[in-house]
């Protein structure tokens, strides 16, 4: 976002927007449309027809609201690293993010009611859970389920039994198939002969 520097640090930010040059064959089309209305409107001001252009006029605000996104989502805007944060939920309902007070000794998955609500005091009492805690639980967890052959094999049988069940109901008879690929291989090679 553009600021006006001269102005000082609560300079507000300067209105930008991005002009595409029209072709002349459209500029002049437009101009003997307009010509006939230069004469009856007096005491309007036309701009010079070199200078026409079109105008996105939302861009900015697209383009603030874009960089308001980015700037949340940024890396570098997180000072710890929580694994969890939104995927877990609290009693209340609402997703827990990060915290971490003391310059990230402790860090905390609290419930998102109290920076949701800030400056008022939030509804939700529960009490955070302790990230480091919380986060090692959870991956080993998934770490013994990707290493358990048991899970694994049992999936492996129930992704082959989709698959049979798929290919049995798509009612399509394999030997019907397999009769019509050699039918079209002749055919092409009888072409590629020919031409």
């Amino acid at each position: 976002m553009a600021r006006d520097r001269s102005a000082g640090p609560e300079a507000k930010p300067l209105r930008l927007f991005v002009a595409v040059d029209v072709p002349e064959e459209v500029k002049d089309n437009l101009r003997s449309a307009t010509a006939r209305f230069r004469d009856r409107i007096p005491g309007a001001r036309w701009t010079n027809t070199d200078a026409w252009h079109v105008t996105v006029n939302d861009l900015f605000d697209r383009a603030c609201a874009q960089l308001k996104a980015y700037a949340a989502l940024s890396a570098r805007n997180k000072k710890n690293q929580y694994l969890l944060a939104g995927k877990i939920r609290c009693v209340c309902g609402r997703t827990r993010s990060g915290e971490g007070p003391r310059r990230g000794k402790y860090l905390y998955y609290r419930c998102s009611d109290r920076v949701l609500s800030f400056p008022l005091k939030g509804r939700c009492t529960e009490r955070g859970i302790n990230a480091r805690v919380a986060d090692h639980l959870v991956w080993d967890k998934i770490a013994g389920l990707m290493s358990s052959k048991k899970l694994i094999s049992e999936q492996v049988n129930r992704w082959l039994e989709t698959r049979e069940e798929k290919s049995q109901s798509s009612g399509v008879d394999p030997a019907m198939v397999e009769k019509q690929l050699v039918s079209l291989r002749v055919q092409e090679n009888r072409y590629n002969t020919a031409y």
